[in-house]
C-alpha cells in the first residue's frame, strides 16, 4: 500500500509513457482501458530488478468514477443518514443532528475535490505534488465528521498532537519501504524526472498522511452504531506468556520474510505488530492489550475498519494517478480491484494494528499522564478528556 508515486533512484524503462495515451474520465470505456494496458507502459521505479509487467485486470475508468463517488458518499453520509432515526441510549448516532461540520471540514472537502480532479484529469506528472493536499483534505474532512458525531477529534483535542501524527507517519511508512526492498511487492511508475533529495522530500510528505488518515477514519468508524454495539469478547491480557508468544511469533515471521520473501511476504503486515506490541506493554506504553485485557475489542475493530476504508481510497485514487504504484504479488495476483489484488486488501487489517503499535512506541517518550489517551478510538459523545499531547505525540 505505497502512498507516493514519485521516483526512486533506481529505475528501469518499460515501453513509451502511458500518460500521453491516458484518456480523460469523460471518454469512452474502451479508451480508458487502453490507457492502462502494458503496451502503454510507464518508466518503472523499483527498488528491485525489473520484473515482468502483468496485464491490468482492474475495473474500467467509468466504473472507477462511479465507485469512487459511491465510496465518498458511503464514508461521509451512510452512517449519518440513520442519525435522525436512532434514539435511546445509542449515543453513537442519535445526537448527530445537533452538531455542525466545523469550517475546516469544508476546506478539507474542497482540497480533496480539487486535487482529486487534477490527479485524474491532467496529463503528465502531477501526483507527486497533488497527493499530499488531496489526502490532507481527506484527513481534515474525516476529522470534522468525527467532531460532528462525538464533539471531539484528534485535531480538536490537540493541534500539536495532530501535527505529530504526520511527523510520526513518515518514518513509520519508510520502514515498510525498507521491507519492500526484500519482498519487492510493489514498484513505482514515473517518467524519471524526480530523483535524489527531491524524491525523498516528496515521498516523505506523501507518507506523512498515512497515520492521520487511518486514525481519523478509525475514530469515525468508532462512532458507527454497529461497532459501538459490539459486546465484550475474550480477554487477551498482557501477561508474560502472551507477550513472549507474540514476540516469538513476530521474530519468527521476520526471519521467514528475510529468508524466503516469495513465500512469506504476507508476514510483513503482521510481524511488526507482534514484535512492537509486547514491547509497548512491557515498557508501560499504551497498547491495544490495555483494551483486550478487559475484553474490549471495539477499538481493534474500529482500527481495522478505518484502515480498510483508507485502503479503498488509496487504491482508487492511485488508479488514474501519475506517478503511481502497481503490485507484483506472488500467488494472489488475480481479481484486481484497482491495482490491488482482492486478497491484498486483507493486509490492511493487521497494518492498522502495526501503525497503532509503532505510533505509541515512537511517542511514548513525549507523552505524559492523560496525554497517553490522545488517540481515542471508542468514546461516548462529549466524554473524551481534553488532553494536550506533546508536539510529537
Amino acid at each position: 500500500m505505497p502512498l507516493c508515486g514519485v521516483q526512486s533512484q533506481r529505475m528501469y524503462r518499460s515501453a513509451a509513457s502511458m500518460s500521453s495515451a491516458r484518456a480523460p474520465l469523460a471518454r469512452t470505456t474502451s479508451l480508458a482501458e487502453a490507457a492502462v494496458t502494458p503496451q502503454h507502459g510507464h518508466r518503472r521505479l523499483t527498488w528491485a530488478p525489473l520484473s515482468k509487467v502483468v496485464p491490468h485486470r482492474g475495473m474500467t475508468g467509468a466504473v472507477h468514477s462511479r465507485s469512487g463517488t459511491l465510496g465518498v458518499v458511503s464514508l461521509t453520509s451512510e452512517p449519518t443518514l440513520r442519525a435522525g432515526q436512532e434514539t435511546g441510549s445509542d449515543h453513537g448516532t442519535a445526537w448527530l443532528a445537533r452538531r455542525r461540520l466545523p469550517a475546516y471540514g469544508w476546506l478539507g472537502l474542497g482540497l480533496t475535490g480539487v486535487f482529486w480532479a487534477l490527479n485524474w484529469g491532467l496529463d503528465g506528472m502531477r501526483t507527486h505534488w497533488g497527493f499530499f493536499p488531496m489526502w490532507l483534505g481527506y484527513c481534515l474532512t474525516v476529522d470534522a465528521l468525527v467532531v460532528a458525531r462525538k464533539g471531539t477529534s484528534l485535531l480538536r483535542r490537540s493541534v500539536p498532537g495532530y501535527v505529530g501524527l504526520f511527523l510520526v507517519s513518515m518514518p513509520a511508512w519508510w520502514l515498510f519501504e525498507l521491507a519492500n526492498e526484500r519482498t519487492r511487492n510493489w514498484v513505482y511508475l514515473s517518467d524519471g524526472s524526480i530523483v535524489g533529495l527531491r524524491y525523498f522530500v516528496l515521498a516523505s510528505l506523501s507518507f506523512s498522511t498515512v497515520i492521520p488518515a487511518v486514525f481519523g477514519t478509525a475514530e469515525l468508524a468508532g462512532t458507527w452504531s454497529w461497532i459501538r454495539r459490539i459486546g465484550g469478547g475474550p480477554r487477551l491480557e498482557a501477561r508474560w506468556p502472551v507477550l513472549a508468544g507474540m514476540a516469538g511469533c513476530g521474530l519468527l515471521m521476520a526471519v521467514l520474510v528475510l529468508a524466503w520473501p516469495r513465500y512469506f511476504f504476507p508476514c510483513v503486515w503482521t510481524a511488526g505488530f507482534l514484535i512492537v506490541e509486547p514491547l509497548n506493554a512491557m515498557l508501560g506504553h499504551r497498547s491495544l492489550l490495555d483494551q483486550t485485557g478487559r475484553g474490549e475489542w471495539r477499538g481493534v475493530v474500529a482500527l481495522c475498519v478505518g484502515c480498510l476504508v483508507c485502503g479503498w481510497f488509496w487504491e482508487m485514487w492511485n488508479y488514474w494517478s501519475f506517478p503511481k504504484w502497481e503490485y507484483h504479488v506472488p500467488w494472489v495476483g488475480w481479481c484486481h480491484v484497482f491495482e490491488m489484488p482482492l486478497l491484498g486488501y486483507g493486509g490492511y487489517l493487521p497494518f492498522a494494528l502495526e501503525l497503532h503499535a509503532l505510533y505509541h512506541l515512537f511517542v511514548a517518550p513525549f507523552a505524559r499522564g492523560r496525554e497517553r489517551a490522545y488517540v481515542d478510538l471508542i468514546t461516548s459523545p462529549d466524554s473524551s478528556p481534553s488532553v494536550q499531547p506533546a508536539a510529537s505525540s
